[in-house]
């Protein structure tokens, strides 16, 4: 089985020695490093440069001639590894020494997982340990655990990069788009140990509330959402649901089919349609005035047509959003 890590750089000097000194600490070595930096200005090069000299595994370091953006460059980074398993990383993160030997001997054990996902240490800016980690503050919010998306934590095989790239960047990010098809598919795993450090500080891309350094709980999620639009949700939903659909249909059964995965996509879109039946029937609740919403939604309610949002909690927002 041969290992590839697929790594985005821009301007992450300040923390990236550390992340590639994690990757010669590794029980099981990867095979290759493919870096795709997207116009580091600062020392990111220099120490990519050295590390390249130095290390024990192969590296390939590409710079983009025009600023991708964050999605994009990965996507650039997958389709240029190699190896059977691809895993992505982040500039700032530390991955502990047995990550990669025990996400590859998941992946020999369960043939029909194809997307693992590890838990990881929330750390402050200086590296100190919160005490926390990213699937507790899940859970804690009272999520379910397919709302643990993080991409420095995600690892898949290489058969299905068909099914990932192109990324639809412009209704998804990379890694909520891989987790979307996994969880549609039925084909991911999560391992509920930390293997790793997850830095949080101002540069970070991804600022969401489950990556708080603070202890969360159900109502931190209330107040975090409680200026969203419903409306405007179920709106960016159903975009998102269509390019779902759209791979699957248009890619799936090719990628899945020679390994004896077939039968998934038509449990994934028949997944899609019925959520999409309820988003579609929600934004016709939402499009009543206040007072005359409360027994059409009642009524989706009991038909079970909140299921594939949060439940009761959506109904009580649909009722009483404005």
């Amino acid at each position: 089985m041969k290992i590839s890590i697929a790594m985005a750089t821009y301007c992450g000097a300040k923390y990236l020695q550390e992340q590639v000194d994690s990757f010669v600490r590794q029980t099981r070595l990867p095979d290759e490093l493919v870096v795709c930096d997207d116009g580091s200005n600062d020392e990111t090069l220099a120490i990519l440069k050295r590390f390249e000299a130095e290390a024990a595994f192969e590296v390939r370091i590409f710079r983009n001639p025009e600023n991708l953006g964050y999605a994009k460059n990965f996507e650039k980074a997958i389709s240029l590894c190699s190896g059977d398993i691809i895993f992505l990383s982040d500039q700032d993160d530390i991955w502990f020494p047995g990550k990669l030997e025990r996400v590859a001997r998941e992946f020999l054990a369960s043939p029909d997982t194809l997307v693992i996902i590890n838990d990881t240490r929330i750390i402050e800016e200086d590296s100190r340990d919160t005490g926390l980690t990213k699937l507790k503050q899940v859970r804690a919010l009272g999520l379910p655990d397919t709302s643990f998306i993080t991409g420095c934590c995600s690892a898949f095989r290489k058969i299905i990069v068909p099914l990932i790239v192109p990324i639809p960047s412009d209704r998804f990010v990379h890694d909520t788009w891989l987790h979307a098809i996994a969880d549609r598919l039925d084909v991911r795993l999560v391992i509920p140990e930390a293997l790793q450090s997850y830095r949080r500080h101002e540069r970070n891309v991804s600022q969401w509330l489950g990556s708080s350094t603070n202890r969360l709980g159900p109502l931190d999620l209330v107040h975090a959402y409680k200026s969203e639009s419903p409306r405007l949700w179920c709106e960016k939903r159903l975009l998102r649901l269509e390019a779902l659909a759209a791979r699957m249909e248009q890619t799936g059964p090719g990628v899945l089919e020679p390994i004896g995965l077939g039968k998934r996509v038509h449990g994934a879109l028949q997944s899609i349609e019925t959520e999409r039946d309820a988003t579609v029937a929600r934004l016709r609740v939402l499009s009543m005035p206040r007072l005359y919403r409360w027994l059409p939604a009642l009524l989706l309610y009991f038909r079970g047509q909140y299921r594939p949002f949060s439940g009761w909690k959506s109904l009580a927002r649909d009722i009483l959003r404005a």
